[in-house]
């Protein structure tokens, strides 16, 4: 979809003309302009649209084209993302190919750039298609919509047009991690997550791959002990992007990469194995994110590191209670080989506190169906050993709507996951399974500020979402991670 800018003006409107009505059918003053010319509101048949917030009403004549949306009283942060997202359905379902937005500030309790963006990412998500496995609908991303064209006042203009400059780079890295998400584990395999992390060359990111001889030579047992029954290596894909000074600090992402997920021998019931290709969620969103922050040119430096692998079994596949010793040098029971997520997590972490040694690392992952349980799908959950680094990752989640809810962690949940025999279990029991997984990871940290986001719940869409509309993968975490690390950028 392609977005354009410019100042009201009626006459050049194309397309389908969207105009905005507040609460008890009050047009907003753009929308009111347009009726003094078209009179398509005011002298039609309403029925029961009042104004409500995400009502649509679609008005002909033989000229004109309008389709009325309603806001209700005022549109908050964030909720701009979900009126694109119902239009945006709505002008697919009428095969229509441009519309132009009349968009003033009435309706708004965001700016007009804020609202223009989030409205045209929501509208933007809402023509996303993975058709390539379906013969008669080829090219992926199917769609008949084209372009989307924004009328804002004169004084507006600038600020709007340099916001959305970048708004296709956010698009695609969204389109990138909801591809990978939605693949199945046939085709998203770990060899295929390597490819398209070594396609990101082109955008300038340093790529090195770790396959499994470098990853034993490093002592990464944990990360291997997950994938030895896959006929896949097992492997660590680190991205190196630089936007900043050498001598700018450097911050760190490390994403859960599971490709598909048995629960190896502490095996899944049939029917939660169905969807477990998303299982490397966090990978994919950390995917989008390098590639946005290179799209910006961001001026900040960061390294991305993937721990990829696929949880099978076999006969050479962890057994529940194994010891296995990892890259910190910490000896980990396996009470349950389906907590596979923080075992590659966690070489993962502590190989970049150790030679990265970044400012702060953040780590994403569909680690927990607790957290599933306790947020439901419209929070991430978000656990800290930093307040400061919570903060900015909190500001991120509601500037980019991927919002993220903290819990807690501290040595009483600490205390749930001492192991008889090793140095930690992998497991806490069957309570707080979110925190407890957070702990598990926090050990490896060691000081550095860190922040753990457990996307369980969000990576997928569906009706417990905040947008049912959205079918599989939903690109959480790609924009988040960017407007992070962008926040840092000197």
């Amino acid at each position: 979809m392609k977005v354009q800018v410019s100042a009201f003006d009626l006459a050049k409107a194309k397309g389908a003309v969207v105009a905005f009505v507040q609460e008890g059918n009050k047009l907003t003053t753009f929308a009111q302009a347009q009726d003094d010319q078209t009179k398509l509101f005011s002298e039609t048949d309403r029925g029961r649209f009042t104004g409500g917030f995400k009502q649509l009403q679609l008005v002909n004549d033989k000229k004109d084209q309008t389709i009325y949306v309603g806001v209700g009283k005022k549109v908050a942060q964030g909720q701009w993302r979900k009126l694109g997202l119902s239009l945006g359905k709505k002008l697919e379902s009428m095969g229509i190919a441009e519309a132009t937005i009349l968009l003033d500030g009435d309706a708004s309790d965001v700016s007009v750039v804020e609202a223009a963006c989030e409205f045209a990412e929501g509208a933007d998500q809402a023509f996303y298609r993975l058709d390539e496995f379906k013969s008669d609908m080829k090219p992926a991303h199917k769609t008949k919509f084209k372009k989307m064209n924004f009328m804002v006042a004169e004084e507006e203009l600038k600020a709007t047009k340099a916001a959305l400059k970048d708004f296709e780079e956010v698009s695609q890295a969204v389109y990138m991690a909801r591809d990978l998400v939605n693949l199945p584990g046939n085709v998203v395999t770990p060899d295929y997550m390597e490819e398209k992390a070594l396609q990101l060359k082109t955008h300038g990111i340093k790529v090195d791959v770790y396959d499994e001889k470098k990853l034993k030579k490093l002592g990464m047992n944990l990360m291997l002990s997950v994938g030895n029954a896959s006929k896949y290596d097992t492997r660590m894909i680190v991205m190196t992007y630089n936007g900043a000074a050498k001598t700018a600090p450097t911050y760190a992402m490390v994403g859960k990469g599971i490709t598909f997920d048995t629960g190896g021998y502490s095996l899944k019931p049939a029917a939660n194995m169905v969807g477990m290709h998303a299982d490397m969620g966090g990978a994919a969103a950390v995917l989008g994110a390098m590639r946005l922050l290179a799209g910006k040119k961001a001026k900040v430096n960061v390294v991305a590191v993937l721990a990829v692998a696929e949880n099978m079994v076999s006969s050479d596949a962890t057994r529940p209670s194994d010891i296995v010793t990892g890259y910190a040098g910490k000896s980990v029971e396996i009470l349950n080989t389906d907590a596979e997520g923080r075992l590659v997590l966690c070489d993962a972490i502590a190989w970049t506190v150790d030679k990265i040694k970044p400012a702060a690392i953040l780590d994403i992952a569909t680690l927990t169906g607790a957290c599933m349980m306790a947020l439901g799908a419209h929070y991430a959950g978000g656990f800290s050993n930093n307040d400061e680094v919570f903060h900015d990752l909190e500001e991120a989640g509601n500037k980019s709507g991927d919002r993220v809810w903290r819990l807690p962690i501290g040595p009483e949940y600490h205390a749930m996951i001492k192991s008889d025999f090793a140095d930690i279990a992998n497991i806490g029991g069957m309570y707080a399974g979110a925190s407890t997984a957070a702990c598990f990871l926090e050990k490896f940290v060691e000081e550095t500020p860190w922040a753990h986001i457990d996307v369980a719940g969000v990576a997928m869409g569906g009706k417990l979402g905040p947008n049912p509309e959205i079918k599989g993968g939903t690109g959480f975490g790609v924009k988040l991670l960017a407007e992070y690390m962008m926040s840092k950028a000197k």
